[in-house]
Formats: C-alpha cells, sequence, structure tokens
C-alpha cells in the first residue's frame, strides 16, 4: 500500500439485540417466515414482531452469501467428478493419434536425411 493512498477507517456496526416486545425474550434472527421477510418470530411467546432495517440487512446479506455457498458448492461438485466414459475414449483416441503423429514425423525426417545425404 502506498502512502499517498487515505487509510479508511471502518467502524463496527453497533446494532441492539432483538428482544421481543410482547415477552422481552431475545429473538434470534433465524427464526422468521420466509414470506414475511421484515418480521421475525419470537420462540419464547410466538409472536411476530417487526425488524429494524439493520437486521433486515444483515438478513439479506446471510441469504445471499448462503445461495451464493450453494452455487459455489454445485460447481465445485461438477469440477470434482472425473470425465465420462465418452471423455476418456476421446482422450485416449487422442493421445494414440498424437504418438501416431510423432513418429510419423519422426520417420520423414529420418527419411529425408537420408534422401539429402544421398545414402540410398
Amino acid at each position: 500500500m502506498s502512502t499517498d493512498e487515505p487509510s479508511i477507517a471502518i467502524e463496527p456496526a453497533h446494532i441492539a439485540p432483538l428482544i421481543c416486545p410482547h415477552c422481552g425474550a431475545p429473538v434470534a434472527l433465524g427464526t422468521f417466515a420466509d414470506t414475511t421477510p421484515d418480521t421475525a418470530k419470537c420462540i419464547a411467546c410466538n409472536t411476530e414482531g417487526a425488524i429494524a432495517p439493520e437486521y433486515a440487512a444483515i438478513r439479506a446479506t446471510a441469504r445471499a452469501a448462503e445461495s451464493d455457498r450453494k452455487e459455489a458448492q454445485d460447481l465445485a461438485k461438477h469440477l470434482v467428478s472425473p470425465p465420462g466414459p465418452m471423455m476418456r475414449a476421446w482422450m485416449t483416441v487422442s493421445n494414440v493419434a498424437i504418438v501416431v503423429l510423432m513418429l510419423l514425423l519422426f520417420v520423414w525426417l529420418i527419411v529425408g536425411m537420408v534422401m539429402c545425404l544421398g545414402i540410398l
């Protein structure tokens, strides 16, 4: 980092704990109905209450991270899987073709050298 760049201080977010307005018990941010993203349900008294925009942002970030994680896992499964039988057959045929072409090239070079030198 160069000395000309300004340093950026990141302040930690100060969010008050999520408390149930009915019974005063702490409410877990993860216990919410998927159909109502701006509410959270208290597991102590089963009351549903609105959440602050800060919590909605945290929840949206967590959902996006979960979606990205699932997509990455699916991609990793696809990348790690071995090639199918057709791909293995194609690789075998191409390897054999490369060896045959290399042998033909070698023979062509030898024949060319022999003809140029007039050995035959």
